[in-house]
């Protein structure tokens, strides 16, 4: 005589199917998939939240620093100060300005004894790096301090040619910097050396090396602006991507000065740049009073 086998487990509940294991697995599945889909933008979101202050932190850690350098600027007749407006067409210079001025601030020195409280400041863009120099010298360093010979007076071809190694003191300041613009608020109503006359909002015309600005005479503010771009988009574009975006940003009019509205617009519209990474490019400016 047959039995038929109950299915039942001793409970009276039956087991799951394979049918119901198979939908079972598949909606966890899809479930995980989501959870990871979420966790990556959510990490993106923060990634990105990341770099952008990280950029906020170097910009104001930059101008810091050049508030500071510029507020004990040596603001004398007989003492040099040197303005590079690099422009657009300058081979190499990947239109980044330079700055070389005296300052009663701090800076390095490998003498210990008989220092001065003078020291060589310098800003400039390298390989897509912002740095600056800062060098103290003694007051036995003759040629450094001595008006007379001429040698506080910054050479625009080789600014640091009298300061011998000088060069070698450059140190990194924010390696986010791609572009550096730097122009010059005029006093309305003065007179140029060149005999024109400063109107209201106008700014000195800096050039290249071969026609750059000297000292501070007229000068009511230095006003530096910044293009910055961080290190995770900086992986995503070449060196000659991020030239060419330096390239995109113009140079400073001597009527309005640097325009923000005109970065941000051609940046975000840099067609050699790609779309992600145009979302990332930090635009920053900053005016700087100089003390009469």
């Amino acid at each position: 005589m047959t039995t038929e086998r109950d299915t039942r487990s001793e409970d009276g509940c039956r087991g799951f199917t394979l049918l119901e294991m198979v939908v079972a697995l598949a909606v966890l599945a899809v479930l995980v998939v989501l959870l990871v889909q979420v966790i990556n933008a959510v990490s993106d979101v923060v990634n990105k939240a990341s770099e952008r202050v990280q950029c906020d932190l170097e910009a104001q850690t930059v101008f810091d620093r050049l508030s500071d350098d510029i507020a004990q600027i040596i603001n004398r007749p007989d003492v040099d100060a040197l303005f590079l407006g690099l422009s657009t067409n300058s081979p190499g210079a990947d239109n980044n300005d330079q700055i070389y001025f005296y300052t009663q601030g701090s800076g390095f020195s490998t003498n210990t004894t008989n220092q001065s409280p003078v020291s060589l400041i310098a800003y400039q863009v390298n390989n897509a790096h912002l740095q600056r120099l800062g060098l103290t010298r003694g007051w036995d360093d003759l040629s450094y301090v001595t008006p007379s010979n001429a040698q506080t007076t910054f050479v625009a071809t080789a600014p640091l040619q009298n300061f011998g190694t000088a060069s070698n003191y450059f140190h990194t300041i924010a390696p986010s910097v791609f572009r550096m613009e730097i122009t010059l608020l005029m006093k309305a109503g003065t007179i140029n050396a060149d005999g024109t006359t400063n109107a209201m909002n106008s700014y000195a015309n800096l050039t290249n090396s071969t026609n750059p600005w000297h000292g501070l005479t007229n000068v009511m503010a230095v006003v530096v602006a910044l293009g910055l771009l961080d290190q995770t988009s900086r992986q995503i574009v070449t060196t000659q991507q991020l030239k060419d975006l330096a390239l995109t940003l113009p140079d400073a009019s001597t009527n309005g000065g640097i325009s923000i509205p005109t970065w941000t617009s051609l940046a975000m519209t840099a067609t050699n740049i790609p779309p992600a990474v145009r979302s990332e490019i930090r635009i920053y400016q900053r005016s700087f009073p100089v003390k009469r």
